[in-house]
């Protein structure tokens, strides 16, 4: 039981990880998409 919880653990934080590295990359372009978008205009 305690082994099921811990891989349960580890695999949520896992997922926590790749999760908040997505938003700051889409965050990332979405920051750089605006600031081509202001050059242009």
């Amino acid at each position: 039981m305690n082994n099921i919880l811990q891989v349960k653990l580890v695999a949520l934080s896992f997922l926590i990880e790749i999760s908040s590295i997505c938003v700051f990359f889409s965050l990332k372009l979405m920051q750089n998409k605006l600031i081509i978008f202001n050059h242009i205009h």
